[in-house]
């Protein structure tokens, strides 16, 4: 993906980006989303599973 004058490597089966910023964040960046909707894929789908509403429902179904 090029940006401007700067250009980043996008490797959606590692789930990684030379900006580096998914792989500190574990939320595809901005570069890693625009290759995904080329290719007709959802960010969704490449999400780590702690941001997904399944997992935030389970950690507060217990009572406090």
């Amino acid at each position: 993906m090029r940006n401007g004058s700067y250009q980043y490597t996008v490797d959606l089966s590692q789930r990684i980006c030379s900006c580096r910023n998914w792989q500190s964040s574990e939320i595809p960046c901005a570069h890693a989303c625009a290759v995904m909707y080329h290719l007709g894929l959802q960010p969704d789908d490449y999400l780590h599973e702690y941001y997904h509403i399944e997992t935030y429902k389970k950690a507060y179904s217990f009572p406090m």
